[in-house]
């Protein structure tokens, strides 16, 4: 029962987000429940990683972490980019690809968030020697990572709602 509503808890902020009328959020339906339920996955794992290391669990248990957050890893990746270039299409994005928070999407989430402890996650799974402190570097750029994407997607909501041009857009009358 908890694994069950610690799904749904996972994917209910991107889905109640995604149902306002906050352009930016709307244009990444209906991938947005599922960028934050990988990236709750990501992070969860990242926590238990972290856990596990510190209290000494087998190398067995600490691989299957690495597998399965490199697993979430690529599912986050995969629907930041949909999301990306969703916000393209409808040309509601600006907030987010056009701003000061243009760096900090690019480099925080698809660099720091994503693409290094993905890269790092591959080292470890490929390895026939994980190391502890690969594995801790990783699960603590998730972590970080994680916040960073709901970070940018709350202030490029918040910007996004400032634009009525963006409303426009998703409305069909501009």
């Amino acid at each position: 029962p908890a694994a069950l509503m610690g799904g749904v808890v996972a994917i209910y902020t991107g889905t109640l987000l995604a149902a306002t009328a906050t352009p930016l959020w709307s244009g990444a339906f209906p991938f947005l429940s599922s960028l934050f339920a990988s990236s709750a996955a990501s992070t969860a794992a990242a926590a238990l990683s972290l856990a596990a290391n510190f209290k000494g669990a087998s190398q067995a248990t600490r691989r299957r972490l690495d597998i399965f957050s490199l697993i979430t890893g690529s599912l986050e990746l995969v629907f930041a980019a949909i999301i990306q270039r969703h916000w393209v299409r409808s040309k509601v994005g600006q907030p987010v690809l056009k701003t000061k928070l243009a760096p900090v999407w690019t480099l925080g989430v698809f660099g720091l968030a994503i693409g290094a402890p993905l890269a790092l996650h591959t080292v470890q799974v490929l390895s026939p020697r994980p190391s502890k402190k690969t594995s801790n570097l990783a699960a603590i750029m998730m972590l970080v990572g994680g916040f960073i994407v709901r970070m940018v997607l709350v202030l490029g909501g918040r910007e996004s709602a400032r634009r009525p041009e963006d409303y426009f857009r998703i409305t069909g009358e501009g």
